[in-house]
């Protein structure tokens, strides 16, 4: 049955066509890595997988869209698994339609299909590690949190081959609500497409935080609705991309209650060509009056052939709302560089020192 949805999926992708530059969610981005010869995929065991799991935590992998528990996945009380039903799949294809991506991007995200239930809270983090051998793939994992339930989601990316990779998540969070993610590229990547898709109740909370080091195509996109009073989204990423690497941001965050807040902060260290952009509406809904939303980019540039790309945006549509949105794009400061400098430490331990702390700004926001 997976065999058949993965050849589906690729008959739907080969039917609709790929990303163009003329599309603007995708104007910064060299598509034609999507080109690139893919492996065929292959059996991995426990011992390529643990590297990114914790042992006696809950957790479980999803290797080339097939989904396995490890250790002690399913908590009863607290959250439980199950196949998405119709209803589950119906919502999906809804929630995919409204955005502006193209439906060949994410049209691998089917094979394997989960839901998640989350009653209250475990007290420790749900570890995900996201598999892919060889060749296309992709899944959905649609999350229902209760009313005060928390949960905590650390999603580890894994390449263990030449591979194209999608994954999605779906997530409610119901009133006072909280959801922490950590999503972290652990290793290089072929190409790497991540989305999520998140609605927030009154009261709920959304932290995210995601550090990439990018690869032939490596691109998240975030959306997230505040429907509710008191709603919040604090969103924080890294992109560390070296060699010809590249790492796209794309976020989309719509405030359609009064009182909601949201936080930005995406920062970028780009060494010899490498390449990032991030493309960035936060969106103010008629009567969400008493928002306040922020978003800064820091692009720090290392080399002369990296390239950094900005593109952040307000669509304000209501009256007594704070909103505020920065970018920037520069280098290390040549004096800090020549106090190092006079100080013994050669030109690449300067750089090191110096960007270390920009980096910690994000990094220092992991906990696993």
């Amino acid at each position: 049955m997976i065999g058949s949805s993965v050849s589906d999926a690729a008959a739907a992708a080969a039917r609709l066509g790929a990303p163009t530059t003329t599309l603007e969610d995708w104007r910064y981005v060299r598509v034609d890595s999507l080109q690139a010869a893919l492996e065929a995929p292959r059996r991995v065991g426990a011992a390529d997988l643990a590297p990114w799991l914790v042992e006696e935590e809950p957790s479980f992998v999803v290797v080339d869209g097939q989904f396995h528990h490890l250790g002690r996945a399913d908590l009863p009380g607290v959250w439980g698994f199950r196949v998405m039903e119709a209803a589950d799949q119906a919502r999906s294809a809804a929630i995919l339609a409204t955005t502006t991506e193209l439906p060949t991007v994410w049209a691998l995200a089917g094979p394997c299909q989960q839901a998640l239930a989350v009653r209250g809270d475990a007290g420790v983090p749900l570890t995900i590690v996201n598999a892919a051998t060889g060749g296309p793939s992709g899944w959905t994992l649609r999350c229902e949190l209760a009313p005060g339930a928390r949960l905590h989601l650390v999603i580890r990316h894994a390449a263990l081959g030449k591979a194209r990779s999608a994954f999605r998540l779906e997530a409610d969070l119901s009133r006072g609500a909280h959801l922490t993610v950590e999503e972290i590229q652990a290793t290089p990547a072929t190409i790497l497409t991540s989305q999520a898709d998140l609605t927030l109740a009154q009261d709920s909370q959304v932290t995210w935080t995601s550090c990439w080091t990018g690869g032939d195509l490596v691109r998240q996109r975030l959306d997230a609705t505040l429907q509710g009073r008191g709603a919040s989204c604090d969103f924080a990423a890294l992109a560390d991309t070296a060699g010809t690497a590249q790492a796209h941001v794309v976020t989309r965050v719509r405030h359609a209650a009064p009182n909601t807040s949201s936080r930005q902060l995406i920062k970028t260290v780009l060494a010899d060509a490498s390449r990032t952009s991030l493309d960035s509406v936060i969106a103010v809904d008629p009567g969400a009056d008493g928002t306040d939303a922020d978003l800064q980019n820091r692009n720090l540039i290392l080399s002369p052939l990296a390239r950094a790309d900005t593109r952040p945006q307000l669509d304000i549509r209501a009256d007594e709302v704070k909103a505020a949105h920065g970018a920037t794009i520069g280098r290390l400061d040549a004096d800090e560089m020549l106090y190092l400098r006079m100080r013994g430490f050669s030109e690449t331990e300067a750089t090191a020192t110096l960007s270390h702390g920009w980096r910690d700004e994000v990094r220092g926001r992991l906990t696993r």
